[in-house]
């Protein structure tokens, strides 16, 4: 049962800004609702007074569009327009691999990529992908706008930088490299409609021969209690070729610097196991990508 509570309709983010700033932790923000809803269920001890609908500013935040070689996602662009946008499916297809995968059709129509990163889950899907794109997002609150990376918006488990009032309102995306690709790997009991056990994307820039990695970029997917850059094991691999075993050290590596642990899900030693495996296939498959954009 849900306990009541008041729907309130900002028809502008600066007015949605206002809302939160007046009802602060009485109030939350929802877009797609896909887990603000549930949560609202299934923890009524923690029901709000306030729910601030983000619906009616959505032409505002619903965009997937290049400026300047920038790749530029509005908040509330929902993962199934990600999805089928030409543009990820061409350009980027680490991000395609993880909003392609986020439940079912039905959820991927609603659910927005700015609530899977605001959930600020080890468990959110896109946040391994857009790690390793370096995305920076950008901010509105009562201050005015500003830009924070990504690595540096998670603060715990369920946490981050977020204050009364702020609302995510883009994901910036650099400019792609040549001789760049990367590969998002998750894996579950079942091959759809799951959050992800254990998941490692890779992302790998090659010199134009393709025989050295110039940069490499490496994220886990609950395997810390944020979502985790590894960057020891990215670092492994710059300035070698890229080889199963020169990818299975960095998944060592990688192992090293995370810190799984034991849910109701899975065990924190089955996690150890495997991710040197899917840091190796997603690494490999990222190589195999840049071979056939070259081609």
């Amino acid at each position: 049962m849900f306990k009541p509570f008041e729907y309130l309709r900002p028809k502008s983010i600066t007015e949605a800004v206002e809302l939160g700033v007046t009802y602060g932790s009485e109030a939350q923000y929802m877009a797609g609702g896909t887990d603000v809803l549930v949560n609202l269920k299934n923890k009524p001890q923690k029901a709000l007074k306030f729910i601030i609908t983000l619906r009616y500013v959505n032409d505002q935040l619903n965009y997937i569009k290049l400026e300047d070689r920038y790749l530029k996602i509005g908040a509330l662009t929902t993962h199934r327009d990600l999805e089928k946008s030409a543009l990820i499916q061409r350009e980027y297809q680490v991000l395609h691999d993880a909003v392609s995968q986020v439940g079912s059709v039905q959820i991927r129509n609603v659910a927005t990529i700015g609530g899977n990163i605001c959930s600020s889950l080890p468990s959110a899907d896109t946040a391994s992908p857009l790690l390793v794109l370096g995305a920076q997002l950008k901010i509105m609150g009562q201050d005015g706008e500003k830009v924070v990376a990504l690595e540096d918006f998670y603060l715990g488990h369920a946490q981050n930088i977020l204050n009364k009032g702020d609302i995510l309102t883009e994901i910036i995306i650099p400019p792609k490299k040549s001789y760049a690709a990367g590969k998002y790997y998750k894996l579950g009991r079942r091959g759809a409609m799951e959050l992800p056990l254990v998941g490692a994307a890779v992302y790998l820039v090659m010199d134009k021969n393709l025989d050295l990695c110039l940069d490499a970029r490496v994220a886990l997917t609950t395997a810390a209690p944020v979502p985790l850059p590894a960057k020891k094991a990215a670092q492994e691999l710059v300035g070698k070729p890229i080889s199963p075993d020169n990818l299975t050290k960095a998944g060592k590596i990688a192992v090293q610097e995370a810190s799984p642990r034991t849910s109701l899900r899975t065990t924190a030693a089955y996690r150890r196991e495997v991710l040197p495996v899917l840091v190796r296939r997603a690494g490999l498959e990222a190589y195999e990508r840049i071979k056939q954009n070259r081609n």
